[in-house]
């Protein structure tokens, strides 16, 4: 999937439960992945895994997710990364779901900003099951540029 060389993804299973609630059947979704991604001027990748969870209604004829999170091993235990919000953007499938997730995951490690990593796919929304709200993003590109350095130069 990835089309940068510094970040790659690897596909390694899929569990699926489900369970009766106050909210009706909802069945969950957890999809577990190999990363490796090297910073700039790094010598070696880091290397981890990635889990997807996504929770559904089923009582409905058409997609119905309820949440999104993503998470990552670290320090011998998965922790949270972030969530995709799912009322944001409406997605058609678990499928266009998890996309927005690996996108927004390969985002946060790479320190691109989102439409960079889409574009840099070749990821058009309205192609992918996505429909979402206009982007409002007014700030240039060169103004949007990483300033996090972990070593400033002298």
């Amino acid at each position: 999937m990835p089309a940068d060389k510094n970040y790659s993804i690897n596909f390694l299973y899929r569990q699926k439960d489900r369970a009766q609630t106050d909210m009706g059947l909802l069945e969950v979704s957890s999809s577990t992945w190999a990363l490796a991604w090297t910073y700039k001027d790094a010598v070696h990748p880091i290397t981890s895994r990635l889990r997807i969870n996504i929770v559904y209604g089923t009582d409905s004829s058409y997609f119905d997710p309820v949440s999104a999170e993503y998470e990552i091993w670290n320090e011998h235990q998965w922790k949270i990364i972030d969530t995709c919000f799912v009322i944001e953007d409406n997605y058609n499938s678990i499928e266009s779901l998890e996309k927005e997730c690996l996108f927004r995951a390969e985002s946060f490690l790479t320190g691109k900003s989102l439409d960079k990593i889409k574009e840099s796919h070749g990821f058009h929304e309205e192609d992918d099951g996505v429909n979402s709200g206009d982007n409002e993003n007014t700030e240039s590109e060169e103004a949007q540029e990483n300033v996090l350095k972990l070593f400033p130069k002298k």
